[in-house]
């Protein structure tokens, strides 16, 4: 007997195949929420990261001027 007709010959059981879809279905559903979260944060993370590294450069254009000041006052 092939595997094919082992399933074919195989009893039916209905509620056992409705656990198993509904299963299966909630965690499609749930696999996507992770996804569509990770890609929020990944987003939010990315953004972040941005005006992280625009404050950086502003505060070492300030501390550059400071330090050209500084020198023009000790001479």
């Amino acid at each position: 007997m092939t595997t094919l007709q082992y399933y074919v010959l195989k009893p039916f059981n209905h509620k056992k195949f409705l656990v198993r879809t509904q299963f299966h279905l909630k965690m499609r559903r749930l696999v996507k929420e992770v996804q569509l979260a990770n890609e929020s944060l990944e987003s939010k993370i990315q953004a972040r990261t941005q005006d992280l590294t625009d404050s950086n450069k502003k505060l070492n254009q300030v501390i550059d001027e400071r330090k050209l000041l500084e020198g023009r006052l000790k001479h």
